[in-house]
């Protein structure tokens, strides 16, 4: 866990030193599924991070990289809404559908936000 918040924070400084915006950053734990990024019919599984405007104008529509789970993305200045969905992929149709979702509302200074461990169900 020690080497993993050493990765996640050098992540952050790294795309600090590329891009001067804050950043948000924090990791994602799926659960419920059979194994790692597995759901529980044995179906890929990964998460999303989606950025919003008070205007619910979409910012930033990422995947957020499994099995670690960490994501750092910068954003400018402002107040967003910002959601982090897990998602799991029929391999056989390549269809996605929502499994779980959190969100929150910040604001964002000049200072990087932490959203911290988030646990979203891939059941």
């Amino acid at each position: 866990m020690k080497l993993f918040a050493a990765c996640l924070l050098l992540s952050v400084a790294a795309t600090a030193c590329v891009d001067d915006r804050p950043v948000v950053f924090g990791t994602v734990q799926l659960t419920g599924g059979i194994g790692l990024c597995v759901d529980e019919d044995g179906d890929p599984a990964h998460a999303t991070i989606s950025v919003y405007t008070p205007a619910h104008e979409l910012v930033l529509d990422e995947d957020i990289a499994c099995p670690d789970g960490g994501f750092a993305v910068p954003v400018d200045p402002g107040t967003y809404t910002i959601t982090i969905s897990s998602v799991s992929q029929d391999p056989v149709f390549g269809v996605y559908w929502p499994e779980d979702s959190q969100s929150f509302d910040v604001t964002i200074d000049a200072s990087s936000v932490d959203l911290g461990a988030i646990r979203l169900s891939v059941d």
